[in-house]
């Protein structure tokens, strides 16, 4: 028997065959079959398994038999959730996604298992089946955490084998016939839980291909082009997506944004499937790579595994709390899911639902961000900003007596005004250090005197931000004692999607770097009104905005009030060239007595910006570290501890996360744990800020984005 895999070039019939030629990677084919899938196209991908080959005089024909199977696109990886979830129609599954609904394996296999095993103690109903079984029985129960089928396309999480058979429990048949295509078998087993014994069921060919045609429809929305309204038509009133499918049916003058938003969904959907595909079978994010270490120490906690390994080489980006795969070291071949919950400059900790013997490399998985289940209700919910930004109406003036709420800056005045009296949309731009938070505060502190709720969310520096607006946050509604008058979310924050529309009154959106159209959109189905505070308005969706709504609903703020002229002198260049300054604050040194005559240039009161060369070399290639670098860091925050300076007016801004990590190492061992260490999107607002730019070759450097330097340097 043979396999074909490649690209659909010709389909034709011949009598009461078709003839399908595939581009394959040492040539072309021909495939004769009988039953043609009616989904088949030109330019498809393609696998089709147990051909038989029939020489003739001038070429060579592949014979479709019955146990021959077809997998469509097989490099878009389907789960064995999605496949089940076919049974309502072919986009439920993509829609569901759409709106940000997560659809998780259950764990029944692994609580067997653990049982089985005696990992747990647990009086679960699935530990008490396990238990059931003969002790000689329970020695040939395997588990397996994740299990990939490259040829097919599939991938089905929470995996128990009896030896080579795979098992699945009572009613889930639809597992046990895809576990048996993925293992080559013609059988699976069901475990009878109230017998304690195990039941083979034999699986036929009609059956194998029945599911993957199943899973072929599903793929067929990825590779799609246009999006056709007919695609949405439900009347299954019991059908979980089908209010979402009927709205898009009944309004079809929405449909063309609608369309487009759901064909980047699906583009993005593939894109990551594939990645998953890469990352299962090759061991690597095909874009981050992937971090071996060397394994340290396991221990339980109650239902998680928590393993600490140590970083042997150098260390991709990982964020606190970032889902990743985790993978046995070779031989061995076993990979779960787990979460970073720890980093040190020498060790990462990561949690998992599953015991793996020997974890040795780390690979990330792309974050996925619900942001089209805001977007569908922005396009679907009717709203004057959405017929603003369509073109259906235009934004009115709204006639107001200006009132003094800032008396020292005429242009935060106005802005405030602007926002408690705008209709639905307003601009305040600024620079760094102009005053926007202020701006937005002084504004939310009057918006929730009214009982009005607020959504804050920004791009970036959630703690600093966090800190600023901390009176506010804890305030109850005046109505209602369990939710805050003012919510602060990060743009990365899943639920900030997922909150129902026109949940706030105010949107207060800032935005520290490039927002695109979807993400924008999503979030001002959530308000009534949204009040945009950005540094420029160079992003093209801003723009757009600022095009729309003119000067009706746009102010800037020019007065730089965050440092002095010495430092706005040295940094102008980068910013605008209309900021006024502020006259330069004195430092004052407490204990000058204190320090070290070699610190003294350091941390003299009379400069406000030096440049520190250190003979140091940075190490790594991606994330660099520089030790000469971090030393000398560390010991000029000593001696400014000791000349009095409070520790809390310091910070240290690097680009790079290890050498993050190597700082805050030094600092614990020199007993000054509490200075703030961050990257420029994490940066707070401190009197004396170190910049640790690593490398003295800046396009080597994690800082060479201009944005990241003007963060740093305001």
């Amino acid at each position: 028997m043979h396999r074909i895999r490649g690209i659909v070039t010709n389909i034709r019939k011949n009598g009461e065959f078709s003839l399908i030629k595939i581009q394959g990677k040492n040539g072309i084919y021909t495939v004769q079959t009988k039953n043609l899938k009616e989904y088949l196209e030109n330019k498809q991908s393609l696998l089709i398994t147990n051909l038989h080959k029939k020489k003739g005089l001038f070429k060579t024909t592949f014979l479709a038999q019955d146990k021959s199977l077809l997998s469509l696109s097989p490099n878009v990886l389907l789960s064995d959730v999605e496949i089940n979830a076919s049974a309502h129609c072919n986009i439920f599954y993509h829609i569901m996604g759409f709106t940000g609904t997560e659809f998780k394996s259950h764990a029944k296999e692994r609580t067997f298992y653990h049982a089985i095993k005696g990992m747990n103690d647990t009086d679960s109903e699935i530990a008490q089946i396990a238990l059931k079984f003969p002790l000689n029985i329970r020695r040939k129960f395997m588990y397996k955490p994740i299990v990939l089928s490259n040829n097919f396309g599939i991938v089905a999480e929470n995996v128990l084998f009896f030896g080579k058979l795979p098992l699945v429990f009572e009613e889930d048949s639809t597992k046990g016939i895809l576990l048996s295509i993925m293992s080559n078998q013609d059988e699976f087993a069901e475990i009878n839980g109230e017998k304690g014994t195990l039941e083979k069921k034999p699986v036929s060919a009609e059956e194998k291909q029945n599911l993957l045609d199943a899973r072929n429809k599903m793929v067929l929305p990825y590779l799609k082009k246009n999006i056709q309204q007919e695609d949405f038509q439900c009347n299954k009133e019991k059908c979980a997506a089908y209010k979402y499918c009927k709205k898009i049916s009944e309004h079809q003058e929405e449909f063309a944004m609608f369309s487009k938003y759901f064909s980047s969904f699906l583009e993005r959907e593939a894109k990551d499937k594939k990645i998953l595909r890469k990352i299962l079978s090759k061991n690597a994010h095909p874009l981050r790579g992937a971090l071996d270490m060397s394994s340290k120490a396991t221990e339980q906690r109650k239902d998680d595994f928590i393993y600490q390994l140590k970083i042997q080489h150098n260390e991709p980006i990982f964020e606190q709390g970032e889902e990743v795969i985790l993978a046995e070291k070779l031989p061995l071949t076993r990979k779960a899911k787990g979460e970073i919950i720890e980093k040190t400059f020498d060790d990462i900790k990561v949690k998992s639902k599953d015991e793996l013997a020997s974890p040795g490399r780390i690979i990330p998985l792309n974050k996925k961000i619900p942001v089209e289940s805001g977007l569908f209700d922005f396009i679907y919910e009717d709203s004057e900003l959405k017929n603003i930004l369509s073109g259906k109406s235009k934004p009115t003036p709204r006639l107001f007596k200006e009132n003094t709420y800032i008396k020292n800056d005429t242009e935060q005045n106005k802005a405030v005004n602007l926002i408690l009296n705008t209709n639905n949309l307003c601009i305040v731009k600024g620079e760094r250090g102009t005053g926007k938070k202020f701006t937005a505060k002084k504004a939310i502190e009057n918006i929730t005197q009214d009982s009005g709720k607020v959504l804050i969310a920004t791009s970036s520096r959630k703690k600093e931000y966090k800190q600023f607006f901390k009176d506010l946050l804890n305030t109850p509604h005046k109505n209602a004692e369990i939710q805050p008058q003012a919510v602060l979310k990060k743009l990365d924050d899943k639920d900030l999607y997922l909150m129902p529309p026109a949940s706030f009154d105010y949107l207060f959106l800032f935005i520290d770097r490039s927002i695109d159209e979807k993400t924008a959109l999503s979030l001002f189905s959530k308000t009534k009104k949204v009040i945009i505070f950005a540094n420029t308005l160079t992003y093209p969706f801003l723009e757009h905005l600022s095009e729309k709504f003119a000067s009706l609903n746009s102010v800037e703020l020019l007065t730089e009030h965050r440092f002095g002229e010495h430092i706005l002198h040295f940094i102008q260049p980068i910013l605008s060239s209309k900021l006024k300054s502020t006259p330069d604050k004195e430092i004052k040194i407490v204990n000058k007595e204190a320090i070290d005559e070699i610190f003294l240039d350091v941390v003299n009161p009379e400069k406000f910006v030096e440049f520190i060369s250190i003979q140091g070399k940075s190490r790594g290639k991606k994330n660099k570290w520089n030790n000469a670098e971090a030393v000398f860091t560390v010991e000029a925050i000593k001696e400014l501890v000791k000349s009095g300076v409070e520790r809390n007016n310091l910070e240290i801004i690097t680009a790079h996360e290890r050498q993050k990590m190597l700082l805050k190492k030094m600092l614990e061992d020199a007993k000054i744990p509490d200075i703030y260490i961050t990257t420029p999107n994490e940066s707070m607002e401190k009197d004396i800020v170190f910049v640790s730019l690593v490398s003295k070759n800046i396009k080597n450097s994690q800082m060479r984005q201009r944005e990241d330097i003007k963060i740093a340097l305001t």
